[in-house]
Formats: C-alpha cells, sequence, structure tokens
C-alpha cells in the first residue's frame, strides 16, 4: 500500500507540473526585440579612420505595448553613443528598421571615433532599445 500511494503522489505532482508548462507555452505572447544588427561598410576588413560609418538594427515590438522608445548604438571601449531613427516604420507602430540619421550638422560617425585606439582595433558595437514599460530596455 506504501508503494502505491508513493506512486500516485509523484504522478500527481508529474501532473501538475506539465499543467503549468502547458500554461507558460499557451501564453505565445511575444516580447519586443532587436534583430539584424548591422554596420555598414560591413565588406570590408578595414577601413580608414575618417570613413563614415552607418550602423542599423530591426526593432520588433511584438506583443508589448511601447511607448517613449528611443533606439542608441553603443560603443566598446569609448563613451559615444548616436541615437537612431526609423527609416521605414509606418506610424504608429515602431516596428522597421533604425538608422544614424546623418545630417550635415550631425554626420555619421568617422570609423576612428568609435574605437578606443587607432590601429588594427575592431569596431565592437550593440544596441540598446530603452522604452516606458520596461526599465532593461532590449538589447542586441
Amino acid at each position: 500500500m506504501v508503494y502505491k500511494m508513493t506512486s500516485s503522489r509523484i504522478a500527481f505532482v508529474f501532473a501538475i507540473g506539465l499543467a503549468v508548462l502547458a500554461l507558460f507555452m499557451i501564453n505565445g505572447a511575444e516580447a519586443a526585440t532587436l534583430n539584424v544588427g548591422a554596420m555598414v561598410p560591413d565588406d570590408e576588413s578595414r577601413v580608414d579612420a575618417v570613413r563614415d560609418m552607418q550602423f542599423t538594427v530591426v526593432f520588433a515590438e511584438g506583443d508589448d505595448t511601447i511607448t517613449g522608445l528611443e533606439i542608441v548604438v553603443w560603443f566598446d571601449g569609448t563613451e559615444t553613443t548616436h541615437t537612431l531613427v526609423c527609416t521605414d516604420c509606418v506610424s504608429p507602430s515602431p516596428d522597421g528598421t533604425y538608422a544614424i540619421a546623418g545630417t550635415p550638422e550631425s554626420p555619421f560617425p568617422a570609423a576612428g571615433t568609435l574605437v578606443e585606439t587607432l590601429g588594427s582595433e575592431t569596431i565592437k558595437y550593440g544596441f540598446i532599445a530603452s522604452y516606458d514599460e520596461d526599465e532593461n530596455g532590449v538589447h542586441w
């Protein structure tokens, strides 16, 4: 009788565990994401320090409600960040490709400003999307 009761308890706990797991999987909610980060030019192994660089990333809001969105690109070893703007968003959705908005007053960053020292250093970068509904933001 003891064996049968232990077996029933294990089966009961197992069934509850499966039910909880199923609840998480059925929800299907998707969070906001950053995808397909890119640097232009990306086909050159070495660029001149004065070469203008462009950085892009694709933002998808998923099932999140997004307000106060700001996406920046950061560079390892420097304090430099650049705010990105959407190049193909259809209002009011923030989904789309974000890039540095180069203007005569604020041109694209020169490659030499994105590394700690000039020479054989690699430009290491990432993206952060910050918005009102998530204090941690989304990172790529």
